[in-house]
Parts: structure tokens; sequence; C-alpha cells
């Protein structure tokens, strides 16, 4: 099942370097002669919205051990109007939002990262998935078309050749997460917040509970905490980090959205990224996309 993705690891080695959007699928055609040259998006052209579900969302890629990835999100707001890509740095005319932040590529070559989404976006809005990968060699980029969608894509039963893919190690039926995360290194959230005076100051990536949390504490007089132990003295800045426990893979670590869903399994044989494409029509289908190849 993980044939292409596995492969794309291998591959690495006989390039300068790369970075590949496995899911969401909408990414950007490119060449690697393009990507190389360190040009946004990989200096390919937009393809079709394909839809991303907000609800328990992840992006799985692979690239090259030890380079850090940092993927961002521009959205239009509206589902006839792309989202406006110019520079890495801002999107140009919309704010970007920060789904991930300092993960870094194991041997695998593969990361699966879950992030949290907006949940007020309107229903169809065109987004850009940007992820920018850092290492030895410079920057290299790759991009993503979406339409934001209030579902959960990720749980849904992948289909091929008529009937769902089963899980050979459990018997179940194979899930889109399970089907671009189960080979994957993948990384969990931690939030991390800090009293200034009586008000909190908490990373991005901490939930609405945990900065009541931190806002009860501060306003008690108390050290708010982080996840490794550091309190609100250790801290000049807001930040957010991260510590991936051991999921298929050696860890990751990185700021990212929301805590990883475990997977289920890891299946031991399937399909590439296109014949993943095909086999998720439905997955679009039911979200009211229609899936252009």
């Amino acid at each position: 099942m993980f044939r292409a993705i596995a492969a794309a690891s291998v591959l690495a080695a006989a390039v300068q370097a790369h970075v590949e959007i496995n899911y969401p699928t909408g990414e950007w055609d490119f060449t690697s002669e393009q990507q190389e040259s360190g040009a946004v998006c990989g200096g390919g052209s937009r393809p079709a919205a394909l839809a991303w579900g907000t609800e328990d969302a992840f992006v799985s890629i692979s690239g090259d051990e030890g380079n850090t990835v940092r993927i961002l999100l521009a959205t239009s707001g509206s589902a006839s109007e792309n989202a406006t890509v110019q520079d890495a740095s801002s999107f140009v005319s919309f704010s970007p939002i920060v789904l991930s932040e300092g993960a870094t590529f194991s041997s695998s070559g593969n990361l699966c990262l879950p992030v949290f989404l907006p949940d007020n976006v309107t229903t169809g809005a065109r987004g850009t998935v940007y992820v920018e990968v850092n290492g030895d060699d410079g920057t290299l980029s790759s991009c993503a078309e979406v339409s934001l969608v209030p579902a959960n894509t990720g749980s849904t039963v992948v289909v091929e050749h008529g009937g769902a893919v089963i899980n050979s190690e459990t018997g179940a039926n194979m899930t889109v997460r399970d089907y671009y995360c189960s080979n994957s290194t993948i990384a969990a959230r931690a939030c991390s917040c800090h009293c200034h005076g009586a008000s909190e100051h908490c990373g991005s990536t901490c939930t609405e509970q945990e900065q009541l949390d931190a806002r009860a504490q501060c306003e008690a007089g108390g050290e708010t905490h982080d996840e490794h132990g550091h309190d609100d003295h250790d801290h000049d800045h807001d930040h957010s980090e991260s510590v991936a426990p051991s999921a298929t893979t050696s860890a990751a670590a990185g700021s990212v959205g929301q805590d990883a869903a475990q997977s289920t399994g890891q299946p031991d044989s399937g399909a590439g990224k296109t014949g993943a494409a095909a086999g998720l029509a439905a997955v679009f289908a039911v979200a009211g996309v229609v899936l252009l190849q």
C-alpha cells in the first residue's frame, strides 16, 4: 500500500533534495529540476482543488532525512477564488495559518503531521497548503490545492476496484489516515503556556481548554508549565514545542496542531500515489468535490 511513498525515500539519494506532499492529494505539478531551483510551490502549476476535511486533519509528506519542515495554509475564504501564492513568507493577499513548524524527517523519509484547521471556514473555501523543507541543500517547497470541508475525510474507508481496502494485519477496513500514515513518523502536539503577570501566553497549538486552564493558573498567581517541565521563567517569548512519541519509526520533533491519532495498523503492500488518488475518488465525491485527473 505504501510502495510509492517508501520509494520516494530511496530515490532521495539520487537527487539533490526533494519534498513531496502525499496527502492532501492536490499537489502542484512540477519537475524535480523546477523544485530544486528553490521556486515557491516547486515552481509548478496549480491543479484543481481537492477536498480536505477540517476535522482531525493531517498532512502526509515525504522528504530527506534530517530536513526540517514548515507547513502553512493560505485560504481565500471563497469557493471560487484561489488563494494568492507569490512568496513563501506571506502568501501576499491572505494571512497564512501556521499548521506545523520544526518537525524533522527521520530515516523513513516520511512524516504524518496532525494539524488543526479553523472550524469556521466557508464550506468549499479554496486554500493552498505550503510545505517548506530546510536542509544542507537549501530550501525547497511544494504546495497542494485544497477545498476545505467540515468533515473528517481521514476516517473515510479507502476503496479500490469497487471494494474496501482491508488492513492485512487488523482485518479492518483501511481508512485514508491509515493509508497515508501507517509507515510514517507521526508527530504529536505539545502545548506550551506561560504567564505575563495575570495573563496567559500560550502557543498557537494549545487547545481552548488548555488556554482556559493556563488563564486560571495565571490569575491565581501560579506558574504555568509546558510538557517538558519548564516554568514561565524559562521563556521570554511565545513558543510551542513538541516531542513526538515513537509511532512506526523514530520520533520527530516540532510544533503541530493537534494530538496524533494512533494508526490501527501497518499494511505491507499496496498502490502508489496515483493509485491512491483513484481509489479515494469516493472520498472526494462524498465531500461534494469532483476528483479531476
